[in-house]
């Protein structure tokens, strides 16, 4: 079918205009709804908002699909720098500040560009699916540096070693979170006194997600500090 372009509306006369405005008005919602559809998928604790860590990863699918749909250089101009999309400096990206950046990015792109941010937000609950399933089984492997004993759970004694392996996971200031664990932060199950590997998993992965450390970050330093642990 012919596209309804803006020269060819001008040509149709007043009934052309308008019915343009309608199919222009009708894209830019559709754009829109598809553009929320991408943050929501990068929000992982469905606050409204982008901390910087949950930028990352649209800032990896958007790097990963530069060259192929975008203009590289302008990719890299508006999605490198997260200073840039959080134009009111309040550390965290709202969905006007999300909107307003990728728009500005699909200004290039003259077609398909619903589509193209609908491919966005499937990679990015891909990416993040990834990164949890990667999260989770760090976390397994961690939990068995802390089982010093190997008995298939960690007692008050193992527990109290955590500030101590996980200290280099973030900044000094985020490590709160991870500070002073107990027994009972763990066991929530049988509350016995000791943490299995199905206490402990969930449990850790939850004050993780409060140390603001992109998940790729914190599997990759579980990681470093499992082989040290070796």
């Amino acid at each position: 079918h012919t596209e309804i372009t803006f020269p060819l509306a001008q040509a149709m006369g007043r009934r052309g205009k308008a019915f343009y405005k309608s199919i222009e008005k009708r894209r830019k919602a559709i754009l829109s709804t598809a553009i929320q559809e991408f943050f929501t998928a990068v929000d992982e604790d469905d606050n409204g908002y982008l901390d910087y860590h949950e930028f990352v990863v649209a800032q990896t699918v958007v790097a990963e699909m530069a060259g192929e749909w975008f203009d590289h250089d302008e990719a890299t101009k508006v999605f490198e720098d997260v200073h840039m999309v959080d134009k009111n400096t309040d550390h965290r990206i709202s969905r006007k500040e999300f909107e307003s950046i990728l728009l500005e990015l699909l200004d290039v792109i003259p077609k398909n560009r619903e589509e193209i941010v609908e491919l966005l937000a499937e990679k990015a609950a891909v990416v993040l699916s990834m990164h949890r399933r990667e999260l989770g089984r760090e976390i397994r492997a961690f939990f068995t540096s802390v089982d010093a004993n190997h008995d298939g759970v960690v007692d008050a004694e193992e527990i109290a070693k955590l500030d101590e392996l996980v200290a280099d996971l973030a900044p000094a200031d985020k490590l709160e979170a991870l500070k002073g664990l107990e027994v009972k932060d763990f066991d929530k199950g049988k509350k016995d006194g000791k943490v299995d590997l199905n206490e402990f998993t969930p449990q850790l992965a939850k004050r993780l997600k409060k140390l603001e450390v992109p998940m790729h970050a914190l599997v990759q330093k579980l990681r470093e500090r499992r082989e040290i642990g070796r």
